[in-house]
């Protein structure tokens, strides 16, 4: 369980970065918030899915990837939509 939060956090470490990067190329807040609150939806997902099957219970796993890390993905691509459409 602990290897699973400091993967966690690694992939929080580097969204942050991934994130200034984006905020330095030129991102506004419109493209910036629904990708970072996708990425952490998607983040959060996956914790709930492994932290759940963990437990034995792989229903609720199963649904937290539904419901969290499928509209988690579905923002962050939006987001990338945004940042590159031309204008």
């Amino acid at each position: 369980m602990g290897l699973m939060w400091f993967i966690i956090g690694l992939m929080v470490a580097f969204l942050a970065i991934g994130g200034y990067k984006l905020w330095k190329q030129g991102a506004n807040w419109k493209t910036f918030l629904p990708s970072i609150v996708g990425a952490l939806l998607f983040l959060f997902g996956v914790a709930w899915s492994v932290s759940s099957a963990i437990e034995g219970e792989p229903q609720s796993a199963a649904m937290g990837l539904v419901f969290f890390s499928i509209p988690g993905i579905l923002l962050v691509l939006v987001g990338y939509k945004l940042f590159t459409q031309k204008v």
